[in-house]
């Protein structure tokens, strides 16, 4: 019975620190001090690591030395790296087909304007 009552206590306890917690931070956040963690890598840094490593020339554990960061970072920054690389692709792919479809319509509708300007009118 003692050892249940303790563990209440123990829980109640622990839930007060989660909410203080929580509390806290959401004052921090709403004053905009909360950054997170900073990035081991500079946005330069991250361009210069994915250039080396798609050259081919060095391993991931070769690149990784001079920055001094795991093989694991390099391979996240790659793919995050391909990843925007692929949406940009598709960005650029959507936009090409509106553009294309947007040249298809204009030309049908030159087309029609043109067709009306050379037949002849019947009502003359």
């Amino acid at each position: 019975m003692l050892f249940n009552v303790l563990a209440m206590v123990a829980e109640y306890e622990a839930n007060r620190i989660r909410a203080r917690t929580r509390e806290g931070m959401a004052v921090v956040k709403a004053k905009g001090m909360l950054k997170g963690r900073k990035p081991r890598l500079y946005t330069a840094q991250e361009k210069h690591l994915v250039a080396l490593y798609r050259r081919g020339e060095r391993t991931s554990a070769e690149i990784a030395e001079p920055f001094a960061v795991s093989c694991a970072t390099i391979y996240r920054v790659v793919g995050r790296a391909s990843k925007t690389m692929r949406r940009a692709d598709e960005r650029t792919r959507t936009a090409d087909l509106l553009i294309t479809r947007k040249n298809r319509r204009v030309s049908w509708c030159w087309r029609l304007f043109q067709n009306r300007l050379h037949k002849p009118n019947a009502h003359q």
